[in-house]
């Protein structure tokens, strides 16, 4: 409860902002919602993600934002570069989830 990501998701209804930068919506988790689970636990068991991501957005385009929740960082993560990104071989996309926050809702174009 004492990352940026949980201080932004209890603090607000995330459905609510829109984003020009991203066509992906984030998982509303003010509402009784099993979606952040469900998908999470998909990234886990048939991606064969480590338990450390949370998959925050839907994961139908076989792809998703993930939260590292061992360092606060956000990656876009794409099924198609999997193994690149297993062996460590892909960089987070944003080092914080305010980082990313701010690139979603306000466009910031190095991202």
């Amino acid at each position: 409860m004492d990352s940026q990501f949980a201080q932004l998701y209890l603090a607000y209804k995330l459905l609510s902002f829109q984003s020009d930068v991203s066509y992906e919506e984030l998982i509303d988790v003010a509402k009784p919602n099993r979606a952040v689970a469900v998908g999470t636990r998909f990234a886990h068991e048939i991606w064969g993600l480590p338990d450390k991501y949370v998959a925050f957005t839907s994961i139908e385009g076989e792809g998703a934002y993930l939260y590292d929740r061992e360092n606060g960082q956000v990656w876009e993560f794409e099924l198609a570069s999997r193994d690149a990104f297993l062996a460590g071989m892909q960089q987070p996309k944003w080092n914080s989830f305010f980082e990313f926050m701010e690139w979603y809702l306000g466009g910031s174009p190095e991202h």
